[in-house]
């Protein structure tokens, strides 16, 4: 039997900094946040990005900006680059978020 620890995070998007948030996006998810029709759901969407990088980034012992995310078929983010062993989850609603 295999034991296994959950690490659970509260994020608060509001209160993150926008420009230090951006600095831990890659290229690719800075684009996907300039498709939000709406400022606020872009905000919303990049500080919870940029936590999920930092945590995992801590967990795993890289920058932020290199934690390897990639998209399933079905949208959702996973780890790649061996990491895959990783399991993780972000929920968001309205003022926060939850990562487990």
């Amino acid at each position: 039997m295999h034991s296994k620890t959950v690490d659970v995070h509260l994020i608060t998007p509001v209160s993150t900094d926008p420009r230090a948030d951006l600095l831990c996006l890659p290229e690719h998810e800075r684009v996907r946040a300039a498709r939000f029709q709406f400022k606020e759901d872009a905000a919303h969407w990049i500080a919870c990005r940029a936590a999920l990088r930092r945590i995992l980034g801590k967990h795993i012992g890289l920058k932020p900006i290199r934690v390897p995310i990639m998209l399933t078929e079905f949208g959702k983010p996973v780890l790649s680059d061996g990491l895959d062993h990783i399991d993780f989850s972000l929920s968001h609603c309205d003022d926060l978020a939850l990562l487990a």
